[in-house]
């Protein structure tokens, strides 16, 4: 998040807005042209589902919500980063104001002092939280997929479907117990908030910690267990071909389907905008 210098001169104030623009709107262009593509990909999976209703096996409905609310999560996501600059762009207007009362964080907000650092007004701090749990909820979800087709190559074994299901019970538990903790964060003091969850803002490190430590744990054993099969099948093809092959384009396959690249995105983005001990 951006640092808004307190400077009143013209050369403050574009120093500031550079710094929103660096920090945020480069990155939000990247973010909308990934939106963009994910988008084309729904419409041709709509477009998909619809056509072959008529003549084959259409996709499965759970997979089909599954994919769609995915998909209006990360809309959801986009449009709150969307806002977010706006709203860093109104916090950077009013910092500027003559009329200006800078709010007193250290005395409303018992954790969030780091917010008074990037020059964010309080009123635009719910933002930050709800985006902050649909980042949560995006990472959880993807470990689901990942482990789902880990689960669908090995032929669904019982025993993976067992591991599966515990898997997300950990992981929904974890991410729960890591948006409670965060609450603390974005609130004033003067809310009511139940001893619980002040007893939680206390772990949010740890726990945070733990919930990345599960999403990567699931990410890893995804992975390891579909490598093992592409190398498998790799190997009887190249024996039944009787010649040598490179497994690179194998290889890159399978980091690319499960799940690895768009792990180190998200982690990288949360761990961007994620809260910082005040």
């Amino acid at each position: 998040m951006v640092a808004i210098t307190e400077d009143s001169s013209p050369q403050g104030h574009l120093f500031s807005a550079s710094k929103i623009i660096e920090d945020h709107a480069f990155s939000l262009l990247l973010e909308t042209a990934l939106f963009t593509l994910y988008t084309a990909l729904i419409v041709y999976l709509i477009y998909y589902v619809c056509a072959s209703r008529k003549t084959t096996e259409s996709l499965p409905s759970l997979v089909l919500v599954y994919t769609l609310s995915m998909f209006a999560l990360y809309s959801l996501y986009w449009a709150l980063d969307v806002y977010y600059l706006w709203a860093e762009y109104r916090s950077l207007l009013a910092s500027q104001s003559e009329s200006f009362d800078k709010p007193d964080i250290q005395k409303s907000w018992k954790a969030a002092a780091w917010i008074l650092e990037d020059g964010l007004l309080p009123q635009y701090f719910v933002v930050l939280y709800m985006q902050y749990m649909v980042g949560l909820i995006l990472i959880a979800l993807g470990d689901f997929v990942s482990l789902w087709r880990a689960y669908a190559v090995w032929g669904r074994p019982r025993w993976l479907y067992i591991t599966l299901g515990c898997v997300a019970v950990v992981e929904g538990v974890l991410y729960i117990l890591i948006c409670a903790s965060s609450y603390t964060e974005y609130i004033s003091s003067s809310v009511s908030v139940p001893n619980g969850v002040w007893a939680l803002a206390v772990a949010r490190i740890p726990l945070t910690f733990i919930g990345y430590a599960s999403t990567a744990l699931a990410q890893t054993a995804s992975t390891t267990l579909m490598a093992y099969k592409a190398w498998f099948h790799w190997r009887e093809v190249r024996e039944f071909m009787n010649r040598s092959t490179s497994p690179s384009l194998t290889a890159l396959a399978v980091v690319i389907e499960s799940g690895v690249a768009y792990l180190l995105l998200l982690v990288f983005d949360n761990a961007r905008t994620a809260p910082k001990s005040g």
